[in-house]
């Protein structure tokens, strides 16, 4: 049987398409697979790779931070996350993890398993919030000391530290600051141990004192509150009577016990004038402390006391408003303020 001509190019046309259609579809399925096999080749992992095998974890409370195939390695993550948050020259007082952090033997999966390097890197880029270092570090600092005025009135030197012969003492205020931290964080700042670090610049001689590599006389004096520390009126203030407030005026009680700032020698008790019954007491070095406006006087001429010992009262002689110490700090006759040192 023959078709009319238009019907035979109708029916080449139709099988043409399915051919066609038949290619793509080919295609489209090979580009699946092919697509289906590369996502595998990447995704796939060495059956070894993802086997459970013996090692160690480092866990905060139940929780798995990181593992490793030893338990040094562990160990070493944790003294380099301590290590990372230790200040450069500081001394640590004291330094540990947040919460319950420990190392412990289980079954990790080999492909996570790391060494100290890597999981030192891993800990301080993923997990930090997880391992939480806390920690009191302690570091020293030294600055000059701003002298102001001289002493005034005629009170004359008092040498009375015979095992120190200098001219002339330079001092240094030398204090910790101490730090609380979380992580590289400061969460707390407090001062303390601070003390005068004196250099003789002249000496013929000395004993009993440390000596520098120069060769030159060393020593400290700390000192303790002669007082609960009430300031009213701060060292500097302007006064009309000298124009500059020589000391710092401690408000407290009359009859308040009054304490030796620091160990040394009695050199001066006198009564009247504007600072009223006055003791002077000399700690060596040039370095004195004067205690003024005292209703009662506890010690005598000559006599040696110790950091914290009874030596009078406070009360209101003298030129004042109300019962207060009036309490100075000397290098060399030069006015220091004693707040920086208490």
């Amino acid at each position: 049987m023959k078709f009319p001509k238009q019907k035979r190019a109708a029916v080449g046309s139709v099988k043409a398409r399915c051919r066609s259609c038949r290619k793509s579809l080919i295609l489209t399925t090979v580009l699946i697979l092919s697509l289906t096999l590369l996502f595998t080749a990447l995704t796939w992992t060495p059956a070894e790779a993802a086997y459970r095998t013996d090692g160690y974890g480092i866990f905060f409370g139940d929780q798995l931070v990181v593992s490793t195939m030893t338990e040094e390695d562990a160990l070493e993550i944790l003294e380099g996350v301590k290590a990372h948050y230790r200040l450069e020259n500081a001394q640590v007082l004291q330094m540990d993890f947040q919460g319950r952090v420990t190392v412990e033997a289980c079954k990790i999966v080999l492909q996570d398993a790391k060494n100290a390097e890597e999981g030192l890197a891993y800990v301080l880029k993923h997990q930090t919030s997880k391992l939480t270092v806390l920690s009191q570090q302690k570091y020293v600092q030294t600055r000059e000391l701003e002298e102001g005025p001289a002493y005034s009135e005629d009170f004359g030197d008092f040498d009375v530290f015979d095992k120190i012969k200098a001219e002339r003492y330079t001092g240094m205020l030398e204090y910790s600051i101490l730090l609380t931290m979380e992580n590289d964080r400061v969460v707390d700042r407090d001062i303390s141990d601070k003390k005068m670090i004196l250099t003789a610049e002249e000496h013929t001689g000395a004993k009993g004192l440390a000596f520098t590599e120069e060769g030159q006389i060393r020593f400290a004096v700390s000192l303790i509150p002669p007082v609960p520390l009430n300031v009213t009126s701060a060292y500097g203030e302007s006064r009309a009577e000298t124009g500059y407030h020589l000391g710092v005026d401690l408000y407290n009680p009359g009859g308040t016990p009054i304490a030796a700032a620091a160990s040394g020698v009695v050199t001066r008790i006198s009564g009247g004038g504007s600072y009223g019954n006055l003791i002077i007491i000399d700690h060596g070095g040039g370095v004195q402390t004067y205690y003024s406006h005292c209703r009662s006087i506890g010690v005598a001429m000559g006599q040696t006391v110790e950091a914290g010992d009874y030596i009078g009262t406070v009360g209101n002689t003298g030129r004042t408003t109300g019962n207060h110490l009036h309490f100075e700090l000397r290098l060399n006759g030069a006015t220091l303020d004693p707040m920086e040192f208490l």
